[in-house]
């Protein structure tokens, strides 16, 4: 499998903010984090908790929160390792809160590997793993919340194939149609219909950000009915065009 085939799941980036600097993810993060500070200092803002990090500290950020992140340099830049990826192996149903996870030198070791390394291979993941496995012990599970599990399956279900009936996706999920409305809602605070664009725009985000293809081909793979109500969905979703989108990656 190629790089490009990994990209849509995974990103491993490091940032440097040279002054204070916010980012708005109010809609909700499309994949879990793991960042560490190794310049700097932080405050991630949810609705539940505020969470202060400053330099050393090794974060965990799940899919699905929605928060506000600000980036204090107070005149030294501030520089974070992050490492995102889609799915986490556990048999932890409910998932994990936004925490805090304390170092030891094994996932100092693992974590380093991704202050320099950016590519996105079969190395790479499994380093991703490795450090994932030696991590899972020191978070906080969520409380098993029925309408998280049925949204997280949903997100599941919606990535594997994003453009079936709303029926069809409450059927396989053993719930109405109904059901599946209030669940995303109470969840995210989104319809399912919303997270199904969100979902698709992060599709064509990975095609911008990966291939050659054109706005009009990456709308055509994706579904959309048009150019301009493509464009239209994407700006909601991100706030960006998509020139914009090719013109740098994401930030945590």
């Amino acid at each position: 499998m190629n790089e490009s085939s990994f990209s849509k799941y995974f990103l491993f980036n490091n940032f440097i903010y040279n002054r204070f600097h916010h980012n708005d993810n109010s809609h909700g993060v499309e994949k879990h984090f793991i960042g560490y500070i190794k310049e700097g200092n932080a405050k991630i803002v949810s609705e539940t908790t505020t969470l202060k990090l400053k330099k050393g500290d090794m974060f965990y950020i799940p899919r699905g929160l929605k928060y506000h992140s600000y980036w204090d340099t107070e005149g030294i830049p501030t520089h974070i390792i992050s490492i995102g990826f889609t799915y986490f192996p556990s048999e932890c149903t409910s998932g994990y809160e936004l925490g805090i996870i304390p170092l030891n030198p094994r996932i100092s070791d693992l974590l380093m590997y991704f202050a320099s390394v950016r590519r996105i291979n079969c190395e790479s993941i499994a380093t991703l793993y490795s450090l994932i496995n030696l991590t899972e012990g020191f978070l906080t599970k969520r409380k098993d919340l029925k309408h998280d599990i049925i949204t997280d399956a949903l997100m599941s279900l919606m990535d594997n194939d994003p453009h079936k009936k709303m029926d069809d996706y409450a059927n396989e999920l053993g719930i109405s149609i109904s059901m599946l409305y209030k669940y995303t809602k109470k969840s995210l605070n989104k319809s399912p219909n919303r997270l199904r664009q969100e979902i698709i725009c992060q599709k064509a985000i990975n095609l911008l950000e990966t291939s050659s293809y054109s706005v009009e081909e990456i709308c055509s793979i994706c579904r959309f009915s048009s150019t301009s109500y493509f464009r239209k969905v994407l700006f909601s979703v991100t706030q960006k065009t998509p020139t914009q989108i090719r013109m740098g990656a994401g930030n945590i």
